[in-house]
């Protein structure tokens, strides 16, 4: 992959190692609170918060609040208000294929979701502010929820042969919650892509698979935004099986980041036949930052100790971590928080010359 060195600088904010092993963290203003907070899902099953103001002023870590989910390892984490009571909640994904509602400090809601471990989750929130916790499991499912109630549930295998070979080890390896603008006046179109560990993505509407795209390899992370310029982008048809959306240059790309290391863009829901990039190593994690002349620049981590950010198919910089990033969390423009599987938070603050 070309190298664009001087064109970004990463910019150490602040280093913070933290007493827990945490597996993915989060920032939010968590339940009523007024400041920001930083939330981490620990291998304990415990929740715990630590006020982010102290650890930028240099302050001794100060623990808010330790919250008990009485299940196994957290490996999904979400900051959001799903019980639309006015107030941020936290919901909570383990091992043991719970999901834990957490509202003002206290469990709202335990829901055993699946006998597998709950690997990854979003939040889907349409233009009417219907709310839905979407999680993928280590045996193929995906599943929609309500606090109280389930919405759907979709079992991949059902979908797609799955060879023997791989069926033991058949999983959701990543999910992401797309929005489509529609036109002035109409409602967006949400979506939600599933992949998983045989080189299948998901496309699903209000939990019906309305198309199945087969991937050059498996994905592993996915991410939105704005990276390729498409030619034709105004003209360009979208498949009937999706809905009859407008194409449009505002329109919504996907970076599916995979196994192999390389990087693809999901554009109008095909996947465009070049590779985007390939960092030749593991991907785990994706995320995005507005960039110049309408390309975003594209955070990737994986398998490596080191976050490297891209943009137009180009590596722009490399920032060397403590140990492998485990979470990638924007918390405004050009500033992100990066979690590390040795306990190391690292505050940094990204910048285009």
């Amino acid at each position: 992959m070309p190298v664009f060195e001087g064109k970004c600088t990463i910019d150490v904010l602040w280093n913070q190692k933290l007493p827990e092993n945490f597996n993915i963290i989060k920032v939010g203003k968590v339940f009523r609170q007024a400041c920001q907070s930083l939330v981490t899902g620990c291998e304990d099953g415990v929740i715990r918060i630590y006020d982010i103001a102290q650890i930028q002023r240099g302050i001794n870590v100060k623990l808010l609040h330790s919250l008990e989910t009485k299940g196994g390892p957290i490996q999904a984490l979400a900051v959001h208000d799903v019980t639309r009571f006015g107030a941020t909640d936290l919901v909570v994904g383990d091992s043991r294929g719970s999901v834990t509602i957490f509202c003002q400090e206290q469990i709202l809601s335990r829901s055993h979701v699946s006998d597998h471990s709950i690997d990854c989750m979003q939040i889907q929130q349409d233009d009417t502010g219907h709310v839905a916790v979407v999680t993928g499991d280590s045996d193929g499912n995906v599943c929609a929820l309500l606090p109280y109630s389930e919405l759907w549930r979709i079992r991949a295998r059902d979908h797609v042969p799955v060879p023997k070979s791989v069926s033991g080890s058949y999983k959701i390896k990543s999910l992401l919650s797309l929005e489509i603008p529609s036109c002035p006046g109409v409602a967006s179109t949400n979506y939600i892509l599933a992949s998983d560990s045989c080189r299948n993505l998901y496309i699903i509407q209000q939990g019906s698979v309305v198309k199945v795209i087969q991937t050059p390899c498996v994905i592993s992370a996915m991410t939105c935004g704005k990276f390729a310029h498409v030619e034709g982008d105004d003209t360009a048809p979208v498949p009937d099986e999706v809905g009859s959306l407008a194409a449009s240059k505002s329109a919504h790309q996907v970076a599916l980041g995979g196994e192999t290391g390389a990087i693809y863009i999901l554009h109008n829901f095909q996947i465009l036949s070049e590779e985007y990039a390939n960092i030749e190593l593991p991907i785990t994690k994706l995320s995005s930052l507005p960039g110049e002349n309408h390309s975003d620049l594209l955070l990737c981590a994986g398998y490596f100790n080191s976050l490297i950010v891209v943009q137009n198919g180009k590596e722009l910089c490399k920032h060397t971590t403590p140990d492998w990033v485990n979470s990638i969390v924007v918390t405004d423009r050009d500033n992100i928080l990066l979690g590390c599987i040795d306990n190391t938070v690292q505050s940094l603050r990204v910048k285009l010359r």
